[in-house]
C-alpha cells in the first residue's frame, strides 16, 4: 500500500489493465490526513504555492513533484482540493490567490482508496 498526496483525482490514475476497480472516496479532516501521512507518503503536488499552503495546514513537508502515478489495490490518494472554481485555461493561481482561497475555507480534503 502506498499513500499519495495530491490535488486532484482522475480516472487516469487507475490501471488501464483493470477491467473493474472499486474505489472509496470519503471526506476527511486535517487530523485524519496527518495520521495517514505520518506513516509515509509520496507527494504528487505539482504547484508550489499549493504545496506551501498544504505544508502549513498539515505541518508536514510537501515536495513539489509533477509525477504521474497509477494506483493499485490498497493504495490511497489524499486529495487536497481547492474549491475556487476554474481559472482561465493554462493559468495557475498565484501564491496570494491560493492563500486567499484557503483563508476563506474554500478547500476540502478527500481520501480515495482503491479497494479492488
Amino acid at each position: 500500500m502506498v499513500t499519495y498526496l495530491g490535488t486532484a483525482f482522475s480516472l487516469q490514475v487507475i490501471s488501464p489493465e483493470a477491467k473493474e476497480t472499486v474505489i472509496r472516496v470519503r471526506k476527511v479532516t486535517v487530523d485524519d490526513v496527518k495520521e495517514a501521512l505520518s506513516r509515509g507518503f509520496i507527494s504528487i503536488v505539482g504547484h508550489e504555492a499549493t504545496a506551501g499552503i498544504m505544508e502549513r495546514i498539515l505541518n508536514v513537508k510537501v515536495p513539489v513533484n509533477r509525477a504521474v502515478v497509477r494506483l493499485s489495490k490498497g493504495d490511497v490518494l489524499v486529495v487536497f482540493q481547492l474549491l475556487h472554481g476554474r481559472t482561465e485555461q493554462t493559468r495557475e493561481l498565484t501564491p496570494q490567490e491560493v492563500e486567499d482561497v484557503v483563508n476563506r475555507g474554500l478547500y476540502a480534503i478527500y481520501m480515495v482508496t482503491v479497494e479492488s
